[in-house]
């Protein structure tokens, strides 16, 4: 099972972020569920970002935003 490493500065972000857009909360609680199981799960419609983000994986919240991530294959 993966763990999901967040800093500090993220989970602040996060907590801004749903105040202000409180009908995305639960979604995504469940999308940081299936990133943790499985990143690349289908429903994330994760993919490798180029340019200024090369190196780094997005997955989707809804239309109009994005999650930004990297993985660490380290084991």
């Amino acid at each position: 099972m993966r763990t999901l490493v967040v800093s500090s500065s993220f989970e602040k972000k996060l907590r801004v972020f749903v105040k202000q857009h409180v009908s995305l909360g639960r979604k995504i609680q469940l999308i940081l569920h299936v990133l943790c199981a499985d990143p690349f799960s289908t429903g994330l419609k994760t993919h490798q970002l180029s340019g200024r983000l090369k190196g780094l994986y997005a997955c989707s919240i809804d239309y109009h935003y994005r999650l930004v991530f990297f993985e660490n294959r380290k084991a």
